[in-house]
């Protein structure tokens, strides 16, 4: 109700809303009586219940001597269900052992056991009250003097304190000045267990080299060397030496590293040769083909050699034209006359520059000459 004022509250007063406020008046009204009504169900459902449960069924059946028999006997197993409960309620949480009766086994153990552990702890105690000290003048005066010294007001403690405390700032400035900074005075190899291993150590290394050359002994054999012996050594070593010679001479030229004729090692080899022909390419045209040539151009009798060969090629071109085109009957046209022109033009072309390089050279070797 209040959420349905709250909402039409701001709506203006037509006539549906107040057609929905009625609404939903009646539709909250007919839930508070649907759900009084499932209530008054429900207790009305439990009391009947509880009724006929109450109510046993041998009230609805006629008395007879069954009837009545079965009856006394719903009696007696509802008495005795009733006295079993109530019996268990009484005992709940006790346990059968607590009213069982102790043996005399039983009595007896227990009290063995009690007193061994009397005579345990008295036995302790004796031990904890016994005094070890010897009753002699020395140590009673001794006891007596520590027992007046803690009787001893607390005005002397501050001096007591001093003291001590100077005591200690002169064992710190001797230890500082004596002992700080120096090494253990502790030498390991003037012990006498240290001295006796390494002796022990010692015996056993001769013994094991001794071992050792008593197994090796039959092996050698100390003969002298007669004469053929002495030609097979020298014969050994001139051999040796013969094989070192030729393998120098195999090696010689050669690099240090020699690597082997693996796919890798002959890649690189061909990059290097390529890389290598680039570069004497290169410095050709840079050097040669780009600078000692174009002083040789200006001479006078390479611009007359220049000029004879462009005749020549004027000359050839010509006669071809006039054996191979105008002989077989072909017609002139200009388109072909061009086409002829520039495939003659770039023969010429490629020609030039191998006449350029050779008339270079000359002149570069003629002007070493002079």
């Amino acid at each position: 109700k209040d959420a349905s004022v709250s909402l039409y509250a701001v709506l203006p007063e037509t006539m549906e809303t107040q057609h929905a406020k009625e609404a939903s008046s009646l539709q909250s009204q007919v839930r508070r009586r649907a759900s009084a009504w499932k209530h008054q169900d429900v207790t009305f459902y439990t009391d009947s219940v509880r009724k006929d449960l109450s109510c046993s069924l041998f009230h609805q059946l006629p008395e007879t001597l069954q009837t009545l028999h079965a009856k006394e006997v719903s009696d007696l197993l509802s008495e005795v269900s009733k006295s079993y409960k109530e019996k268990f309620n009484r005992e709940k949480g006790r346990s059968d052992y607590s009213s069982m009766k102790t043996l005399p086994e039983v009595e007896h153990a227990m009290e063995v056991a009690k007193k061994q552990s009397h005579v345990n702890t008295s036995g302790r105690e004796e031990l904890q009250r016994y005094n070890p000290a010897p009753d002699r003048p020395d140590i009673i005066s001794a006891a007596n003097a520590a027992r007046l010294a803690s009787d001893v007001s607390p005005l002397h403690v501050p001096s007591w304190g001093a003291h001590l405390s100077v005591l200690q700032v002169k064992y710190k400035e001797s230890f500082d000045r004596l002992l700080k900074g120096q090494r253990p005075r502790y030498n390991p190899m003037d012990c006498v267990s240290f001295k006796h291993t390494q002796a022990a150590a010692a015996l056993a290394s001769q013994l094991e080299y001794k071992k050792k050359y008593e197994q090796t002994k039959a092996h050698y054999h100390i003969a002298v060397d007669t004469a053929e012996q002495q030609h097979h050594r020298e014969n050994a070593v001139l051999h040796s030496q013969v094989k070192y010679k030729e393998e120098y001479e195999k090696s010689k030229g050669r690099s240090l590293m020699e690597f082997g004729e693996t796919q890798s090692y002959k890649i690189s080899k061909e990059a290097q040769k390529m890389q290598s022909e680039r570069e004497y390419r290169r410095d050709f045209e840079e050097q040669v083909k780009g600078k000692a040539l174009l002083e040789a151009d200006q001479t006078p009798g390479f611009l007359a050699a220049r000029n004879a060969s462009s005749l020549l090629s004027e000359k050839e071109y010509r006669r071809d034209l006039e054996t191979e085109i105008i002989g077989k009957g072909m017609e002139l046209s200009a388109d072909i006359l061009e086409i002829q022109r520039a495939t003659r033009a770039s023969q010429v072309q490629s020609q030039v520059p191998n006449h350029q390089a050779l008339t270079g050279l000359r002149v570069i070797s003629r002007i070493t000459e002079v």
